[in-house]
């Protein structure tokens, strides 16, 4: 019994261990899909517009696949108009940088994609997809191109009044709790 209980071990511990490799896409083609929940906080720092809201920063937990144990970033949207959707919707031009890190510590990176379509943030229904090109990476994602999509379900928790010019004042997102799904295709 402690031999057969040793070899269930060992083929245990190589499927952790060659399941913790999978992140090696030197062939393309690959998918990935996964989700993430998490927290994200308004920065000054990420104001990459200048128009006074804050961008947002986030370090979130990633589960259901194998390669990326979490996803951080910042990111930060400029204010294209408004009645995109219901009342009270904006339509926004996503900027930024977005990590996935893998398990073993190396990173791909990600941006919005720079031609893809404006977001389309409705209060009442949060479900956004942002386009995004995948931009290389650390370890195995050195050199790593293509491109995803990140299905974003945010619901704004805290707000902080902003003054940006010509618009007046708007609410502006100061506490996020974020979660969504991605799908990244490796080519």
């Amino acid at each position: 019994m402690m031999k057969k209980t040793f070899w269930i071990w060992i083929c245990v511990v190589s499927l952790i261990v060659v399941g913790g490799a999978a992140p090696v896409f030197a062939s393309g083609g690959l998918v990935v899909s996964g989700r993430w929940a998490g927290v994200a906080f308004a920065n000054p720092e990420f104001d990459l517009d200048g128009d006074g809201v804050s961008g947002r920063q986030f370090d979130v937990k990633a589960f259901d696949q194998i390669p990326f144990s979490g996803i951080e970033g910042a990111l930060d949207s400029t204010l294209v108009g408004f009645g995109c959707g219901g009342p009270g919707s904006v339509e926004l031009k996503p900027a930024g940088q977005i990590i996935f890190r893998g398990r073993f510590g190396d990173a791909l990176y990600v941006e919005p994609d720079p031609v893809g379509p404006n977001l389309c943030f409705d209060p009442a229904s949060p479900n956004e997809t942002l386009q995004v090109v995948l931009t290389g990476g650390t370890g195995p994602f050195v050199g790593t191109s293509g491109t995803g999509t990140l299905t974003i379900h945010d619901t704004v928790r805290l707000t902080r009044p902003v003054n940006i010019p010509g618009v007046g004042v708007v609410p502006a997102p100061t506490l996020i709790d974020t979660r969504g799904e991605f799908t990244l295709h490796f080519q």
